[in-house]
């Protein structure tokens, strides 16, 4: 699909775009899982390099987390478009995630897609491939600058129809406007924030218990 295809889709499936590069990422206490995650470039930063005393003078660009996307919900959806150091595309399509090929990795990685094979795609995530992506997910930053309290995937009670709701896409303008998007087809799943409510799983399936014991 072209870029103007893609961002011309209605709101409940229509993504966000984020231009940036593909790594890899691990630290201690991800038991033996190394991520694969997208880095957008609005999260670079450039400072003094962090060992000043054999790098004297000389400056590094800083990635921050917070614009980082983390690939592996199965309720996500991706669509990428992947550079290779000589700017050319060496793959563009949608990246599914492929549960055989991480049961057989014994999920060394957290996301290994259907449409790529394992080498090459951690290759292309090991070389920092630059990549365009195209996806419902909304990294950390934005979430707290919108204040947007559910997350792609989440089960919400729509308070609309009176029953759970998966989060399919989150929408939001310049004015600080947000809308949800769920799996109904009731107003075309479109949700105000004050129209969802949180569900409290511990609660309900207490209560579920308390009214099985009356039966």
């Amino acid at each position: 699909m072209t870029e103007k295809e893609l961002m011309s889709l209605p709101s409940k499936t229509r993504p966000h775009k984020y231009t940036g590069i593909l790594q890899t990422y691990y630290e201690t206490g991800m038991e033996g899982t190394t991520g694969m995650i997208f880095h957008d470039d609005r999260g670079n930063s450039q400072g003094p390099h962090w060992d000043t005393k054999s790098h004297p003078n000389e400056t590094m660009i800083y990635r921050s987390l917070g614009w980082t996307i983390w690939f592996g919900n199965r309720t996500e959806k991706y669509y990428i478009k992947i550079f290779n150091k000589k700017n050319k595309i060496v793959y563009e399509g949608p990246l599914t995630q492929d549960r055989k090929k991480m049961i057989l990795s014994k999920y060394k990685v957290s996301f290994l897609p259907k449409e790529l094979s394992e080498k090459r795609w951690i290759g292309y995530c090991v070389k920092e491939y630059r990549a365009e992506l195209y996806t419902n997910v909304i990294p950390s930053v934005i979430k707290e600058k919108y204040k947007i309290e559910f997350d792609i995937g989440h089960v919400v009670h729509d308070d609309l129809d009176a029953r759970d709701a998966i989060i399919l896409n989150i929408t939001f303008d310049d004015k600080g406007n947000v809308g949800y998007w769920v799996d109904s087809d009731y107003l075309d799943g479109g949700r105000h924030p004050w129209e969802l409510s949180k569900i409290d799983f511990f609660t309900r399936k207490k209560e579920v218990k308390n009214e099985n014991r009356k039966d």
